[in-house]
Formats: C-alpha cells, sequence, structure tokens
C-alpha cells in the first residue's frame, strides 16, 4: 500500500469481527478483542485508537523514508549538526585548558599564602586540578557527542526511533537530575544557613576566648591557660550540633546507601580512633589541670628538657641536648611529673644536689664549702643566697644537700655539671673527703685530691 505512494491516510473502521485498519481505504490489518492484554485494563476503543497512532506514525516514516527531498534534508541538518559539533568540542577544549590555567594560577596564589616549606602539596594540588577539569571536559563532551549521534538519528526515517529513543533518554534524565536539583535547593538553602550560623558562632567563640587570653575579658572557671583549649571545645560543640542538624537537610541522607556508609565510617573511627580519643583527653586533662604550660622546664620519665609546646595529643620537650622528645599525653598523666618552674617563676627555679660528708669533718665548714662552691658557678641567681640541709644522718656519713636558685632553668643540666666541679674543688682545695658514692670503713690516710695535683695529665689539657 505504501508502495503505491499514496496520501497514507489511516482509518478504522468496525466490522462484525472487529475494527478494521485501513491505508488510503486499503485492509491492511484486523483488531479484535483477542488482542486486548488484561494486565494493561484498556478497552477496545483505547487499544484501536492507540494502533491507529502508531500505524500513523509507521506510514508517515515509511512515505518520508521514500522521498529524495526528505534524505537531502536529513543529509544536510546531519552534516551542520556535525559541523556545529566539532566546533562545540573545539571551543569545549580550549575552555576546559583556559579554566585548568585560570584555578592552577589561583591555587599557586592561595599555597604561596600558606607559605609552606615543600612543593609535593602545591604539586599534588595542581595533578588533582587537572584530573577534575579532565573529567568535566569528559562529561562535557560526552553529552554533546551524546546530543549529536540522537539528533543525526532523528533525521533519516530509518534511524528515526532510535534518535527518538535517545532524545527521550537525554531529555528524561536531565528532567530528573533537573527537579532532583530543584526539590533539593530548600534541604540545600537549610543547610548552607546551619553552616553559615556555625561559622559566625565560631569566630564569635574565637573572639571570645581570644579577649580572656588577652587579659581584656574574664570568664568564670577559665584563665589564660585554659582559654584556648576551651574554645576548641566549644567550637567542636558548636560544629558537631551544626552537623547532627543540618544532617536530616542534606539529600539522600534518609536513603539506605547513605545510612550505611555513616555507619561504616561510625565504626571506623570508633575502632581506630579510641587511642586518639584517650590522648586528646589526656592533653585537656594537662591544660585544665594547669600542671604544665609552655616553658616549664620538666622532668618526665627519664627525659629532661624544656616546654616546647602542648597539643592534644603530645607535648613536645627540648632536651639540653637540643633534642626533641615527642610525649604522648596519656604516658604524661600516668607518669610522674617533675616541674622545676612551675611554682618558682619569679624566684627562680631550684637545684638541689647531695653529698656526703664523713663525721670528722665540721658541718659548719661543710656548709660554708658548699656555699663557696655555689657561689663560683655560673647560672646561679646573686640575689637569693643558696641553702644547705643535713638531710640524713647515715651510719657512716651525714648526707648533705645544697639548694640553690638558677637564673635560667633551660640550662640546668649543665649549671649542675659546673656546680659539681666546683663542690669537688672547694673540698680538695680544704683538704675533706667526700664519702660518696659508698663508704665502708676508715683508711689509714684521708681519700682527697691536693690542689698541686689538681690539673694532672690530661687534666691539664682540660682548659677547666
Amino acid at each position: 500500500v505504501v508502495a503505491e505512494r499514496g496520501p497514507g491516510v489511516v482509518t478504522a473502521r468496525s466490522t462484525d469481527v472487529g475494527v478494521s485498519m485501513e491505508v488510503d481505504g486499503k485492509w491492511v490489518f484486523l483488531v479484535t478483542p483477542a488482542d486486548l492484554n488484561p494486565l494493561e485494563g484498556m478497552t477496545l476503543d483505547e487499544l484501536v485508537e492507540r494502533t491507529r497512532l502508531d500505524l500513523e506514525g509507521a506510514v508517515a516514516a515509511s512515505l518520508e523514508q521514500r522521498s529524495t527531498r526528505s534524505l537531502v534534508r536529513g543529509i544536510l541538518f546531519a552534516v551542520l549538526a556535525t559541523v556545529v559539533f566539532l566546533l562545540a568540542v573545539r571551543y569545549l577544549l580550549r575552555l576546559v585548558r583556559w579554566a585548568r590555567t585560570r584555578l592552577e594560577e589561583h591555587a599557586r596564589r592561595r599555597i604561596e599564602k600558606l607559605r609552606l616549606p615543600s612543593s609535593d602539596f602545591f604539586t599534588q594540588t595542581i595533578v588533582l586540578l587537572r584530573l577534575l577539569m579532565r573529567l568535566t571536559g569528559l562529561v562535557l563532551g560526552i553529552v554533546l557527542a551524546y546530543s549529536w549521534l540522537a539528533f543525526v538519528l532523528h533525521q533519516f526515517p530509518y534511524t528515526s526511533p532510535w534518535g527518538d529513543q535517545l532524545g527521550r533518554y537525554l531529555t528524561g534524565t536531565g528532567s530528573t537530575v533537573l527537579l532532583a536539583i530543584l526539590r533539593s535547593i530548600p534541604s540545600l538553602l537549610m543547610v548552607v544557613i546551619i553552616f553559615a550560623l556555625a561559622r559566625v558562632a565560631a569566630r564569635w567563640v574565637r573572639i571570645l576566648f581570644d579577649a580572656v587570653r588577652e587579659g581584656r575579658m574574664e570568664l568564670p572557671g577559665v584563665d589564660a591557660d585554659t582559654a584556648l583549649p576551651t574554645q576548641r571545645l566549644v567550637a567542636i560543640f558548636v560544629w558537631v550540633l551544626a552537623v547532627a542538624l543540618a544532617y536530616p537537610f542534606i539529600p539522600g541522607s534518609g536513603g539506605p546507601a547513605f545510612k550505611g556508609i555513616t555507619v561504616l565510617l561510625g565504626v571506623m573511627v570508633s575502632l581506630g580512633a579510641s587511642n586518639v580519643v584517650s590522648q586528646a583527653a589526656s592533653g585537656y586533662i594537662l591544660m585544665y589541670s594547669r600542671s604544665l604550660r609552655v616553658g616549664d622546664y620538666v622532668r618526665i620519665d627519664d627525659h629532661e628538657g624544656t616546654i616546647v609546646s602542648m597539643s592534644m595529643l603530645s607535648t613536645k620537650i627540648r632536651t639540653p641536648r637540643d633534642e626533641e622528645i615527642n610525649v604522648p599525653n596519656a604516658v604524661i598523666v600516668n607518669s610522674i611529673t617533675k616541674n622545676y618552674t612551675r611554682l618558682t617563676r619569679d624566684t627562680g627555679a631550684v637545684l638541689a644536689t647531695s653529698v656526703t660528708i664523713g663525721y670528722g669533718t665540721p658541718w659548719r665548714q661543710v656548709h660554708a664549702m658548699l656555699i663557696e662552691a655555689a657561689g663560683r658557678t655560673e647560672g646561679i641567681r646573686r640575689d637569693a643566697a643558696p641553702r644547705v640541709m643535713q638531710s640524713a644522718l647515715s651510719d657512716f656519713f651525714v648526707e648533705y644537700t645544697l639548694l640553690a636558685r638558677l637564673e635560667q632553668p633551660d640550662q640546668r643540666a649543665f649549671v649542675a655539671s659546673n656546680l659539681h666541679a666546683n663542690i669537688q674543688d672547694a673540698f680538695n682545695e680544704h683538704g675533706v673527703q667526700i664519702m660518696s658514692p659508698h663508704y665502708e670503713g676508715d683508711p689509714a690516710g684521708k681519700v682527697w685530691v691536693p690542689k698541686e695535683k689538681w690539673h694532672e695529665p690530661p687534666g691539664d689539657r682540660a682548659g677547666v
């Protein structure tokens, strides 16, 4: 019937056995009640109408396919679409390169402000930006190619159904995404508002506690030492509260996939961060107990030095040997810590050293020699007189303890070494024997070093 190139008018005529479908007055096929699908719930009239529309489309496509004018028009439109597609791809590549260059320049300026000592961070950032721009260009290129293919297929009757299907899929997907974005705008707006308010609150908290730390303001229970950790705790609380309030408004937060990810992250954090939480809790215990602060000269276990920094997780100590020791806060909490400067910031840290002298030496002479040795030692304060205590009366000797105040606590080890040397010199000058470390009986003669033997080789080259 189509080969006769008639007008292609489709009609439906009722008969005794069904509805006759005709093209240009010629019978094509018959629609009967047996053709109805009970699952679709359609009536015979609805089936006939749908069949008539499908037949009209098929006849029109077949007639158009046989038309030379239609074929030429399709080729022209396809060529034009191809030219537009190639130009679009060309300018898309230029746009991607331009955007990548601008982003790299912006990232370079931002990273330079951070003053990082290494360029690794910048290199990794540039690699990530390039990857993101390539993925963006690839996605846009795929969308352009998909649209071009759907348009070209639609220009020819034989491939028009494929083009229509591709077009419907593209428009359907686009409309679905667009509608999803439009539906998410109110929720996203709430998320933005919540985090904006949280940022303002965190900034206000920082300004408040900065004023406390600088002494411009007072808060009950908070001083300059605890202002910074309190600020961090309040800021963490603000952001955690913001996340909890914003979570229901995040698109997809109610879906099973999102819930599964959050549960997985929660399990990972709870299993892997237990030690971190313990260290952080110990850090806040140290800060709020005010037992340690930056600049204190302390002894923790076998480590002695000046505290250079304190964080939530660890405390760094600089030893007299210029070694930096990182001590976990949990270790400090569970150890006995000696703070040599906590109570002596104004009067000077106390340096204590002990010697044992026999009962045959007058204690007044021992006191005088120890004070004389302290007076010879550099690094001991002159405005605070040294003191000597008789700390023990043992079986064979008396234990004397010299207490002197330091000018600089971080020089404790060097001052102690010089003090010990001066004590030996003072006792040798006066011919008094030091009984340390052990004493079992009186020897035949005194155990001491005469002054003329102080510089026996190689002591003559020691420069002291």
